[in-house]
């Protein structure tokens, strides 16, 4: 338990210090998480009997502070992108990737399947779109406050589902993924993730600048999301055999262990705020 509080409050201080940092630092910090989560989903899947190409995925991840930065960097590129806009270099070089990958089960047909390139696929796009994701919204004006959006978002959901699930909780709704999962405590964590947002609103109004109604319907999608994101890594891991992703946090887990909600959110987040936002 001592070991346990004392990896989460320094994961605490950790995450304080890297979110009110520049975004430079900040991208480059998810680029290596990213790494972790990859390397953590992707030994999941071999203990399925897949075969994921982790170096497909690694590459990707480098990627990260390329394609979040993209805005602020993309001038660097205007000597062999004469337009200046960059974003048609990265759906090539995703194209590219992708053929690479049918070209290895075309040719290597007797040592790969299609469930090894489905599952490099599946497990890059979700970390790396998550992570990128988490960038954009550091790069909004007001980023280092709309960044907590993510994770409190996700805490509060976390929290107050389990404590209204304890309290309350009769009605099981996936007992193959995650028995203790309740109808009262997802309820729970969705009233209780709109309520935090909200508050997160308005005491950051300056940031926040968007209605009231839009502010509910962001704290009600991240309730909903991100509990789809827990029981979706939840079923990973009852696939795969396995308690926790890896042992980045001492008595917590992996990345994915910890950031599974977040990272299923972040998209949602910043497409929000990305069409919301004044």
């Amino acid at each position: 338990m001592i070991v346990r509080i004392f990896s989460g409050l320094t994961a605490l201080a950790i995450l304080l210090a890297i979110t009110f940092a520049n975004v430079e630092i900040f991208a480059v910090v998810c680029c290596v998480l990213a790494i972790l989560a990859v390397n953590e989903l992707f030994n999941s899947f071999r203990k399925e009997g897949f075969k994921p190409l982790k170096v497909f995925g690694f590459i990707w991840c480098l990627a990260i502070p390329i394609i979040s930065l993209k805005p602020q960097y993309g001038a660097m590129f205007n000597n062999f992108v004469p337009s200046g806009d960059t974003s048609g270099v990265i759906y090539l070089a995703f194209f590219a990737s992708t053929v690479v990958l049918f070209a290895i089960l075309v040719f290597n047909i007797e040592n790969t399947s299609s469930g090894d390139i489905a599952s490099t696929i599946l497990g890059t796009i979700y970390i790396v779109l998550s992570f990128t994701c988490l960038v954009l919204i550091r790069t909004l004006p007001g980023g280092d406050k709309l960044i907590w959006i993510a994770f409190i978002g996700a805490w509060a959901t976390d929290t107050f589902a389990y404590l209204l699930g304890m309290a309350f909780g009769k009605t099981k709704i996936l007992p193959l993924v995650s028995p203790k999962k309740s109808l009262e405590g997802t309820v729970g964590g969705v009233i209780g993730c709109i309520i935090v947002i909200t508050i997160f609103a308005i005491i950051n109004r300056d940031s926040f600048n968007m209605n009231i109604y839009l502010v509910v319907l962001l704290g009600s999608l991240c309730g909903i999301f991100s509990q789809l994101g827990d029981w979706a890594m939840s079923a990973f891991k009852r696939k795969s055999g396995i308690k926790d992703f890896g042992k980045f946090l001492p008595g917590h887990g992996g990345v994915l262990d910890r950031f599974d909600s977040i990272l299923f959110v972040s998209p949602l987040i910043y497409g929000f705020l990305s069409l919301f936002i004044k």
